[in-house]
């Protein structure tokens, strides 16, 4: 009974994940997957140019952090690694960075 209970949480966090997020979900997976030794969410934002919160956010939907002695840490295995990917990628096709553009946007500090 308790492991079809976390099956059942476990899908829940993935489908309330809105597009966004499984973008970053996405993002963060193959970093994690393929990255060896620790890594912190400071780390992951610069990596990534995504809002550390975003990452938090994410992170915590799919259960892989842990708030521990004021800090947030990223607590992860390959296998769940695996099985949240696996998941992930049945959600849809996933973006093709070489079709993205991004230009960020130019803010002034001059007051009008």
């Amino acid at each position: 009974m308790h492991s079809t209970f976390c099956v059942s949480q476990y899908v829940f966090c993935v489908f309330v994940l809105c597009a966004f997020d499984l973008g970053v979900a996405q993002v963060l997976l193959d970093i994690l997957a393929k990255h060896k030794g620790n890594l912190s969410i400071k780390d992951l934002s610069q990596m990534t140019a995504i809002k550390p919160e975003d990452i938090v956010s994410t992170l915590q939907y799919l259960n892989m952090i842990r708030y521990w002695k004021g800090q947030h840490i990223i607590s992860v295995t390959p296998k769940i690694i695996e099985e949240h990917s696996k998941l992930i990628s049945k959600r849809g096709p996933r973006c093709n960075p070489e079709h993205l553009n991004w230009t960020p946007q130019y803010v002034s500090n001059k007051k009008r």
